[in-house]
């Protein structure tokens, strides 16, 4: 069941793959082809693995886990929720960026209006999943542009 019609984009990296890495520029843009919405389905334990993951990341870290209701999230989890998507992982087009722009529209409790405040949040949640993050794929998947 879906839970709203609220849709995060893939996003594709156009410029600079590696000197993003690095802190360089690059240019990407949103990919409406691939995206993914929050669900309630028990079922799809590939995404309630990385939501528990990504649960236990932010409960571990108290300069990041208080910007968001991680209560609410912990009971939505055992509630079902799982983020559903189909955007293909390992190929660079910002699945893990799609679920932290979720997380964060859905659980932070109050958004940040300032770009570079809102990416360094988005890069270190992301941080869950990669060890390290530009924050740029989750930046692109929140604003969609």
């Amino acid at each position: 069941m879906q839970l709203d019609d609220k849709i995060f984009n893939a996003k594709l990296l156009l410029i600079g793959e590696y000197t993003v890495i690095n802190g360089g520029q690059a240019l990407a843009m949103p990919l409406d082809k691939y995206g993914g919405k929050w669900v309630k389905d028990a079922t799809n334990v590939t995404s309630r693995i990385g939501l528990t993951k990504l649960l236990t990341y932010l409960q571990g870290d108290h300069q990041l886990g208080h910007l968001f209701d991680l209560s609410r999230f912990s009971l939505d989890l055992n509630d079902g929720l799982a983020f559903e998507s189909n955007i293909p992982l390992g190929y660079g087009l910002g699945s893990s960026g799609a679920l932290v722009a979720g997380f964060y529209d859905r659980y932070v409790y109050e958004a940040d209006t300032d770009l570079v405040s809102l990416k360094t949040t988005l890069a270190s949640t992301e941080s869950a999943f990669h060890g390290a993050s530009s924050g740029l794929d989750p930046l692109v998947c929140y604003l969609n542009k």
